[in-house]
């Protein structure tokens, strides 16, 4: 069984050198989405007895990890007052790849998979981390909008 666990008190209230409270407070939520979304994730995991990810799962769940380093590396910038852009830029290009990848994965179950419990189960998963990418690339938006 695969365990993860993601904690939402890392997300700590405090504003950051060179952002808007607005812009923190934006971030902050968009962040605790896609904790949500990967404890959504871990929970499909659990309750539908999958023991073994399949890798697509496993190669969504690099995406993320892929924007939130560059999310991370944005915001250290924007500390600086320097230009966050090219790693927004980088988030949306992991979310249209995961977007991709997730597609094309649903349609493989719909092509391949018969037992139509598991399809549900996949399926479900998938959507679910294609969707903690898309709140991945809302944090990116609010990052790209701070002044």
């Amino acid at each position: 069984m695969v365990s993860m666990r993601f904690d939402s008190t890392s997300c700590r209230r405090s504003t950051i050198t060179g952002m808007t409270v607005k812009t923190s407070t934006g971030l902050r939520l968009r962040s605790m989405d896609v904790l949500d979304y990967l404890n959504s994730a871990e929970m499909r995991l659990r309750l539908y007895r999958i023991d073994s990810p399949p890798p697509v799962a496993a190669e969504l769940a690099g995406y993320i990890v892929q924007q939130s380093d560059e999310l991370a590396k944005g915001v250290s910038l924007l500390e600086q007052n320097q230009r966050v852009l090219e790693h927004c830029v980088e988030v949306h290009r992991l979310e249209n790849e995961a977007d991709r990848v997730s597609r094309n994965a649903i349609a493989e179950l719909f092509d391949h998979e018969s037992d139509p419990i598991r399809l549900i189960k996949m399926t479900e998963l998938y959507e679910v981390l294609e969707t903690a990418t898309d709140k991945a690339e809302d944090a990116a938006n609010v990052l790209e909008q701070s002044p």
